[in-house]
């Protein structure tokens, strides 16, 4: 059984346009490119300009209508894999309650799988530098 939400539903693109994170830029960067595949991840529902992507990106005509588990995803060099993946940490760490798959005390854990040290010290900044610039974390967490 997947996590659910909080009784008010936060989804992830919620959490995107939050202001949460400061250093977005331009955000039809992030419009079109990564929230079409964290729309289908979690079995949001997309805008035309959306399944236009998705379709291109994965080949298949329907649109998921349920969460997924887990993703592999194939992204070329410099092209936000690993802010992202912290970005869905976050999320998940901060929106969703996962206790119910932990046992008698257990805390929780995620986890983000790296290539080397250095790109895993690059996703726990990403995490650390939004919980320490967002100023709404900073008072709620």
């Amino acid at each position: 059984m997947k996590p659910s939400l909080p009784k008010e539903e936060f989804t992830i693109i919620d959490f995107y346009r939050s202001g949460i994170f400061p250093d977005l830029g331009d955000m039809s960067t992030w419009e079109l490119g990564w929230f079409p595949f964290l729309k289908a991840f979690y079995g949001l529902e997309m805008d035309e300009r959306e399944l236009v992507v998705y379709r291109k990106c994965t080949g298949r005509p329907d649109i998921p209508r349920k969460e997924f588990s887990e993703a592999w995803v194939i992204v070329g060099r410099r092209a936000g894999k690993t802010i992202t993946a912290s970005r869905i940490m976050l999320y998940e760490a901060l929106r969703r309650d996962h206790r119910e798959y932990a046992v008698g005390g257990e805390m929780p854990r995620g986890i983000i799988i790296a290539t080397d040290r250095q790109q895993a010290g690059q996703a726990l900044g990403y995490m650390r530098g939004t919980l320490e610039e967002s100023e709404h974390l900073r008072k709620n967490t």
